[in-house]
Order: structure tokens, then C-alpha cells, then sequence
């Protein structure tokens, strides 16, 4: 256990006529820089100590809020190796380190990748809570603390989810299944794959998570860009896309017009994740399971 001495700070004078002026020392300094990410990324910023003089030991805790954002990871800065404790149930890691050398000048305590898992334009402190920093007398380091400030970008990343083109046989009705996207994806937009020669489009959309609906949109009929329709947050968020996020599943009930293009398979793998056929309703009211439509979800 170790037992601190306590600190005897000498303050170096000047001579100013007969008064006696003090020099301002210099203080230590830990900081963590401000960061930002777009929703669902992750972004690297370091823990600085600057100014330190014989330092051998710090026991450095960070808090923000775990609703925004979470630590990803911790890594080594240039005074050598850290542990740590990440526990983004409480919003908290904790750091500490030690050295039998010590250390003068300033240094890169550590680096944080952070991840954004709040939505867009969410923000959170990034607190810092100097528990210990001495040097090797086990004698307290005068310092100040920085802490910094971590943004959840306000523009949407831009990935998509397609299940790309589909097949014959093809007839419409109303498709009900799943969606789990592999990354975060914004939607504004859902494409349908129609079949050659045909009107093939979806007439309406809704997207439920955990069965609450989170999004819906409506055909307009063949006018314009009739193959797309445009899909609303109903949410009550304070941007009109959806964010489908990471991992997370999505029911959704698709009705289709026409002869749109179909995969015919219960499950597909596509390179944003998987989507999948609870059931599809024909429009004779015949009922498969292994009918996916072929369509794509995308911002504009």
C-alpha cells in the first residue's frame, strides 16, 4: 500500500523593487480531446498528461453517457502499457498505470475508441476523474483536468440494404418478415425490383421495432419515379429518415402491386445483413414461406 508524503510546492520569486513577485509555476494537465462520429462508427482520441515532472503513477477515470456513446477499446499511449476496466453499463472505464522510472514532459496516457450508438446529434461529456497522479516520492501531482465533449454527427451515414434482383415466378400480395441489418443504414427510400415488362412496385410499407411502428410510407401510383416510395419516421424524431441499427431486428409488412421480383428462399444473406420471410399472403390468399421481395432500402 502505498503511503503518500505530502506535497511541498516551491514557488521560484522575483525581485520587483521591494516587493517580492511569485513566478507562476507550471501545472500538469490531463485532457481528453472532443470527438465525433457518425452514428453507429467509431472514432480513436487520446488521454494527454502534459507538463509532468518524475511521474510514476495515475489512476484516471472516464465517464459519459452510455446512451450515446460507449468504449470500444483501450490502447497503450507512449508511456507504456495501461490496464483498464471498460463497463459501459455504468458508463464508466476506469485506467491505471505505473512505472518504478519516472516520467517528465507530456504524454499520450492512453487512446479510446469510442462508438456512437445514441442517434444523430446526440451528444455527451466526456468527464474525466484524476483518482491519483504522482511521481516516484508517492508525492501528489499539482494538475488540471480538461474534459471534452463527444457529438453524434447530425448527417446519416449513407449505407443502404439490397437484396439486389430476384427471380420468377412473381404475383402480388403482402409480405411479412424481418430485417437485421450488419451495420447502422439510413432510409429515406424503398426501391422495388419489378419483373420485365411489368408494373411490378410496392404499394405500402410499415417497419416495426419490437412491434412498435417506427416508419411507414405509400405508393403514389405511376407517376414520376414510380418504382420508389418514400419512407417517413413516425417516431417523432427530430429527422425525417430512419435509422436502422446494427444488429438490431425489424419486422416489416410489405404490399406489393403487380409483378414484383421475388427471392424465393425463407432466409437471404445480403452485405448489410440479413432479411428473411415469416409469411407471404399471394393475392389469392395462398400462403408460403420462403417468398422474399426483391427490393432496395436507401437515402436520398
Amino acid at each position: 500500500m502505498k503511503v503518500k508524503k505530502i506535497a511541498r510546492i516551491l514557488i521560484p520569486v522575483i525581485l520587483v523593487g521591494m516587493l517580492v513577485v511569485p513566478l507562476a509555476a507550471t501545472e500538469a494537465t490531463v485532457s481528453i480531446e472532443d470527438a465525433s462520429a457518425a452514428q453507429g462508427e467509431t472514432v480513436t482520441v487520446p488521454i494527454n498528461i502534459a507538463d509532468v515532472e518524475n511521474m510514476c503513477g495515475a489512476d484516471i477515470w472516464l465517464s459519459y453517457d452510455k446512451q450515446v456513446v460507449t468504449v470500444e477499446k483501450v490502447e497503450v499511449g507512449n508511456i507504456g502499457t495501461v490496464t483498464y476496466n471498460i463497463d459501459n453499463n455504468a458508463g464508466k472505464t476506469k485506467m491505471v498505470w505505473d512505472t518504478a522510472e519516472g516520467k517528465t514532459g507530456s504524454f499520450v496516457f492512453a487512446h479510446i475508441t469510442f462508438k456512437a450508438v445514441g442517434n444523430p446529434c446526440d451528444e455527451s461529456k466526456l468527464d474525466l476523474d484524476v483518482k491519483e497522479l504522482y511521481d516516484c516520492d508517492l508525492v501528489d501531482i499539482q494538475h488540471g483536468v480538461v474534459d471534452g465533449t463527444f457529438k453524434i454527427s447530425c448527417i446519416p451515414t449513407t449505407k443502404g440494404f439490397d437484396t439486389g434482383y430476384g427471380t420468377y415466378a412473381s404475383i402480388f400480395g403482402t409480405h411479412n418478415g424481418t430485417i437485421t441489418p450488419n451495420q447502422t443504414i439510413t432510409v429515406n427510400k424503398l426501391y422495388t425490383y419489378p419483373c420485365a415488362g411489368t408494373g411490378g412496385h410496392t404499394e405500402s410499407i410499415k417497419l416495426y421495432e419490437n412491434d412498435i411502428e417506427i416508419a411507414n410510407g405509400t405508393w403514389n401510383g405511376y407517376q414520376g419515379d414510380w418504382h420508389n416510395i418514400t419512407i417517413h419516421n413516425v417516431t417523432g424524431a427530430p429527422y425525417p429518415y430512419v435509422m436502422l441499427l446494427e444488429n438490431h431486428k425489424y419486422n416489416y409488412t410489405i404490399r406489393t402491386g403487380s409483378y414484383p421480383q421475388i427471392h424465393h428462399t425463407p432466409a437471404l444473406p445480403t452485405a448489410n445483413g440479413w432479411i428473411n420471410c415469416t409469411k407471404f399472403t399471394d393475392a389469392n390468399g395462398k400462403i408460403y414461406y420462403d417468398w422474399i421481395p426483391a427490393i432496395k432500402l436507401f437515402l436520398q
